[in-house]
């Protein structure tokens, strides 16, 4: 097995933990479908996060060819997995059906607004950082241009709490990550 097989498991349990999560969260939604008022930028966010939990499993491949792998690398590649899943549990309240309470989702949306879009903002620098020690410099390409847009974009939602922001911001963010995924990523490697 090779140093990216080898760490490369880690990372995918850490995503897969996180899809779990929000596959579960989905479900759960459906079950209790009647006693749930859905909310549009929830709703966004929970596919926008299995989107980008699928694209961040499909991009560590392109890091296959690094040969001498040191912690640090294998840290700043861990830590977009596991923003990730933070940000899947942040997304859906506890929606376990032995609860007696009707989940709001739009309180808990703005309950964890700054700490979604803090981990979310975070979550490029961290890719770029990534990509700064594990290739020794940052490409000149599309994808560092988004990666950076994607900053002050993410940002603006931890800045702005206004409800009828969110339901703009929220698709269009959702749009942003399906045209950079499809546009960027269609072949492996």
């Amino acid at each position: 097995m090779t140093e990216f097989g080898y760490l490369s498991v880690f990372a995918s349990i850490v995503l897969g933990v996180g899809v779990s999560r929000l596959l579960t969260g989905a479900g759960r939604l459906v079950q209790r479908r009647r006693g749930v008022e859905l909310h549009l930028p929830t709703l966004c966010w929970l596919v926008f996060l299995l989107l980008l939990h699928i694209q961040v499993w499909w991009a560590t491949f392109t890091w296959r060819e690094v040969e001498s792998w040191t912690f640090l690398g294998f840290v700043l590649f861990l830590t977009i997995p596991v923003a990730a899943f933070f940000l899947a549990v942040l997304v859906l309240p506890d929606l376990a059906v032995a609860r007696k309470e009707e989940p709001d989702l739009e309180r808990n949306f703005h309950q964890n607004r700054t700490w979604f879009f803090g981990i979310l903002t975070a979550l490029p620098v961290m890719s770029l950082a990534q990509e700064l020690v594990l290739s020794g410099e940052l490409a000149r390409s599309l994808d560092t241009v988004a990666r950076v847009l994607l900053i002050p974009a993410a940002a603006l939602g931890a800045l702005v709490g206004g409800e009828r922001f969110h339901r703009v911001h929220a698709p269009a963010m959702l749009l942003f990550l399906a045209v950079y995924t499809f546009g960027l990523f269609l072949r492996l490697g």
